[in-house]
């Protein structure tokens, strides 16, 4: 499984200067990733940090549970191991594709997709 790593590699790359959430310019976007940087920064996982921000609204799933997918207006998805295979990787763009899904980040292992109206759709790569 060599592809993997290589994987990593380039999503790592292509975050460069993205990663202390500079280079976004929505002040939703920019207010989430640095709500998760300042969570790491004390010890909380990110799944905890989503939660603490949108507790009711939050569900999580592997990448591979095709139920999460359908989901209702306004919530929060998180998605576990995105970059674990090449299957797990291509969802994951599915996901991205899908035009209900209107903020997307791609924090590693770790994808998050906002299905809330009034949000432009954007996909963002952020290293933390």
């Amino acid at each position: 499984m060599i592809w993997m790593p290589v994987q990593l590699t380039l999503r790592y790359l292509k975050g460069i200067g993205h990663s202390r959430g500079f280079g976004i310019q929505s002040p939703f976007a920019y207010d989430f990733v640095m709500t998760l940087r300042n969570g790491k920064k004390q010890g909380l996982g990110t799944i905890e940090c989503i939660k603490s921000m949108y507790a009711d609204k939050v569900l999580t799933a592997d990448i591979l549970d095709k139920e999460a997918y359908q989901t209702q207006a306004d919530a929060v998805l998180a998605l576990k191991n995105i970059y674990r295979d090449r299957q797990s990787l291509m969802q994951w763009r599915k996901v991205c594709g899908i035009k209900e899904a209107t903020a997307t980040f791609d924090l590693g292992k770790i994808g998050i997709v906002f299905f809330t109206k009034g949000l432009q759709k954007r996909n963002y790569i952020v290293n933390l």
